[in-house]
């Protein structure tokens, strides 16, 4: 015994002593933790759609950010099973489907002998579903204070680009179709007789041209919408336009035009009053979707995250941020 203590009161034996128990005590509490995977599959079908998505592979950020929301899924999908999501009339339906297709000989075979739980977790519109109606129910469980009159200035405050209006005009113009030579030609002309004749009315100016397929006399409109259906050089001559003044002529994306603003509104920004419900309701998604967040970490916390490489049969653990 005196051994022992004399051996213990050496700093290398206290050292390896307290070492020992904590490699004991991390083994106990990790086995106490239910395993939350992510397997090689999954991230095989997830890089395949953003490839497809995006035409290009992922960066090393955009994996990262593929690989949590593949972990965010499995944990929903797991907590969907758990609350009995899984009973919810339309789960059962589609697992009945899913059995008459077996019975009707249209799924393969190793599909055929999967019980209902590997069925529900390999279906994707089952377990679509269930990861979807889990996220909904934590956003719902939020409990949310209903924002201030001060909060909604605020917020109106902060974000006040997003209530400007921006400029639009009302503008008829007559059409030559085609980007011809010719087309060009019968446009200058008619700006010519509008310069030799001041008496042309705007519908005898447009009488001159072809039908245009959305109309001649068009209402108030943005540049954006403009560009829409002409092209942004054609957009931005109109915005610049004097009301009640015929253009030179003017090429868009389908010929030749004569353009004659007849009205304009000016850029102006919406009030509070008219966005305050918009604000209530942004608000409100804000908080529940950070009090989701803040769920989904709790419940995280609670796994044993594991991510399985690509490209080779080792498993990695995963370490949240």
């Amino acid at each position: 015994m005196n051994k022992l203590k004399t051996l213990m009161a050496l700093p290398m034996a206290q050292f390896m002593a307290i070492g020992l128990l904590l490699f004991v005590a991390s083994e106990y509490w990790l086995a106490d933790k239910p395993v939350l995977l992510v397997t090689a599959d999954q991230q095989q079908q997830a890089l395949s759609r953003w490839r497809w998505q995006q035409g290009a592979s992922p960066t090393t950020m955009e994996m990262s950010g593929i690989i949590n929301g593949l972990i965010e899924q499995e944990l929903l999908y797991q907590q969907a099973e758990a609350n009995g999501l899984a009973t919810m009339p339309v789960v059962v339906e589609r697992l009945a489907q899913l059995s008459r297709y077996v019975e009707a000989g249209s799924v393969s075979s190793p599909a055929a002998a999967l019980d209902d739980q590997q069925l529900r977790q390999r279906d994707p519109l089952i377990r679509r579903y269930l990861i979807q109606s889990m996220a909904e129910s934590y956003r719902r469980a939020v409990e949310v204070a209903t924002p201030s009159d001060s909060d909604i200035e605020a917020y109106y405050q902060q974000h006040y680009p997003t209530w400007l209006r921006p400029p639009r005009v009302a503008v008829s113009h007559a059409y030559f179709g085609g980007l011809s030579a010719s087309s060009k030609s019968q446009a200058e002309q008619l700006v010519q007789r509008l310069m030799a004749d001041e008496t042309m009315t705007v519908e005898q100016a447009i009488e001159q041209g072809r039908a245009f397929y959305n109309g001649h006399q068009l209402p108030l409109k943005s540049e954006s919408q403009l560009a829409a259906l002409f092209g942004a050089e054609a957009a931005q001559q109109i915005l610049l336009l004097p009301t009640g003044q015929w253009s030179a002529a003017v090429a868009s994306s389908y010929g030749w035009h004569v353009f004659y603003p007849t009205s304009r509104q000016i850029a102006a920004a919406k009030l509070q009053a008219q966005v305050a419900f918009q604000i209530r309701s942004q608000l409100d998604q804000a908080a529940r979707e950070q009090g989701y967040r803040e769920t989904v970490a709790e419940l995280l916390a609670q796994y044993e995250v594991v991510v399985e490489p690509i490209d080779s049969g080792e498993v990695l653990a995963y370490v949240a941020d």
